[in-house]
């Protein structure tokens, strides 16, 4: 009878170490949903960094673009300083 009740005795100390464990880990997660970003926040956010990445991959295109065109100008310009610092004949 003793042992049974020793033995009662050492579930019931574990089932209470476990049940504080499982409500301190409650406790911790109530914390955290407390202090975390509710859905529309998110969505929010998410649909903001889409708009923002779209942005910069159109800004990329843009760039590549005008330092092609800036490219075509300063050769054009070499061809012409060139072609002006050719002495002219009169002939």
């Amino acid at each position: 009878m003793e042992s049974r009740n020793s033995e009662l005795e050492s579930k019931f100390s574990e089932l209470s170490r476990s049940n504080l464990d499982l409500q301190r880990t409650e406790r911790e997660l109530r914390d955290r949903l407390t202090t975390t970003a509710d859905r529309a926040e998110l969505e929010e956010a998410t649909r903001r960094l889409r708009a923002m990445e779209e942005a910069e991959c159109d800004l990329k295109v843009e760039v590549d673009r005008l330092r092609e065109v800036a490219d075509v100008a300063r050769n054009q310009v070499g061809v012409r300083v060139c072609a002006l610092s050719q002495p002219i004949s009169l002939v």
